[in-house]
């Protein structure tokens, strides 16, 4: 029996075990990076900075781009700018409210309307940044800004995160900014037109393919 060649090919097989092995650990981890990667916000460098600066023009306020084209499965990336204008502003502490609005086909039936669909759809499918507290109708941050300071906020939306995700169509946030707390749960233009002391009101929506 040779016995030198039988070891060699025990070798072989075994080399080739470990490299498959070592080949589908490698794919799992490449998989959970780029998984990881679809459902986080990137961070605001000072390039995205200067465009938004230079977008905002008579604003205040403001979410260029405020409408986007997405399948389900993507990462819809959307940027709010808040500048603390000195000739406007009465103070330094701003609040910021994000709340969903409403979801609509495109024969324009509205789509997510319970409430189990909408707190799903803010709460679970919209990415902010960690400073943001929920409830069940609206997420809301603070922030300190100097005069002439500008805020930079990136806000993510990935549409089938939703467990009560309601399919094709187009799905709407509003934004409200206050100088100091909003003192509403959520943000709707009605409520904002009540309070007095409104900073910006935007919107923002993804259209889903």
């Amino acid at each position: 029996m040779n016995t030198k060649g039988a070891s060699l090919a025990i070798n072989q097989v075994v080399i080739i075990i470990v490299s498959v092995v070592i080949l589908g650990l490698a794919i799992a981890f490449l998989g959970k990076i780029f998984a990881t990667a679809d459902h986080a916000l990137p961070p605001v460098d000072e390039r995205l900075e200067a465009e938004l600066r230079n977008s905002l023009g008579d604003n205040i306020v403001e979410i260029p781009r405020s409408t986007k084209k997405m399948r389900a499965g993507d990462l819809g990336l959307f940027t709010l700018g808040m500048l603390n204008d000195p000739s406007v502003s009465t103070g330094n502490q701003f609040s910021v409210l994000v709340s969903f609005d409403t979801g609509v086909k495109r024969d324009n039936s509205l789509i997510c309307t319970s409430a189990a669909c909408k707190s799903s759809m803010l709460t679970e499918a919209l990415l902010l940044p960690p400073e943001f507290s929920t409830n069940a109708i609206g997420r809301q941050a603070t922030y300190t800004l100097d005069d002439n300071e500008l805020e930079v906020i990136n806000f993510g939306l990935v549409p089938k995160d939703a467990s009560k995700y309601a399919g094709r169509g187009q799905y709407f946030y509003n934004v409200c900014v206050c100088e100091g707390p909003c003192g509403m749960p959520s943000c709707t233009a009605t409520e904002y037109a009540g309070i007095t002391n409104g900073y910006g009101y935007v919107t923002f929506s993804a259209i889903v393919e």
